[in-house]
């Protein structure tokens, strides 16, 4: 997948929500949420002005605040508070990696048992984002078993 289709997965995954101080893909900050029909009050980063009942597209997945954002939806997701996004600098297989000791946890329960690093692995991908969005993907998928 591409950045431009993962940003515009992320909304369609059961876990997502949008959070104050994201960004999306058209320069806009999400400062809070209203009650009318899901639209958010915002603010264009780019004219400096304030923009009221605005519907996000897509996240932008080059903002840091975003990134940040998009964690702490996964860490709610898995229900770990210590998951974490990391650089797995060196690995061939692994550029960036979602870490998760509850995963493992799960997975030993159910008799699944990766060696090593991998098995507290929830996603990872060649990106910050794509680690995350595979890391929902996993959780929606698994949460049946985890459940179970």
């Amino acid at each position: 997948m591409t950045e431009i289709e993962v940003a515009e997965s992320f909304p369609t995954l059961k876990h997502w929500r949008w959070t104050n101080g994201m960004r999306d893909s058209q320069n806009f900050r999400l400062l809070h949420v209203t009650l009318h029909d899901g639209s958010w009050m915002a603010y264009n980063e780019v004219n400096h002005q304030l923009v009221g009942l605005y519907k996000p597209l897509s996240p932008d997945l080059k903002d840091a605040a975003t990134i940040g954002c998009i964690l702490s939806i996964v860490r709610s997701a898995c229900n770990d508070d210590s998951a974490y996004l990391c650089d797995y600098d060196g690995y061939d297989s692994v550029e960036w990696a979602v870490v998760s000791d509850v995963v493992y946890k799960h997975r030993e329960r159910l008799g699944l048992k990766p060696d090593g690093w991998m098995r507290c692995l929830l996603g990872d991908g060649d990106t910050e984002a794509k680690a995350l969005y595979y890391s929902l993907v996993y959780i929606e998928k698994e949460e049946e078993l985890w459940n179970g």
